[in-house]
């Protein structure tokens, strides 16, 4: 839990799309990159939704996510 922050989920997620990219080469479609790097993006956001989520409810505290805004309820 002490490693898991903002910046490794960003590391993680560039590293599947590099992964990806260096995998398929030259044979990329640009259309075919952009989904990876949206569908990681929508990834890397939902893993900290929930790392927040946890912070937040050890705290006494509720993280609401709707419609990709947090609300936070004391």
């Amino acid at each position: 839990e002490g490693y898991f922050n903002e910046e490794t989920v960003r590391l993680f997620c560039s590293q599947v799309v590099c992964t990806v990219a260096d995998l398929l080469g030259v044979d990329i479609d640009p259309a075919c990159m952009e989904a990876w790097i949206d569908m990681m993006r929508f990834i890397g956001c939902r893993l900290l939704d929930g790392f927040n989520y946890i912070r937040l409810s050890s705290n006494k505290k509720l993280s609401i996510n709707t419609a990709d805004h947090i609300f936070y309820v004391l």
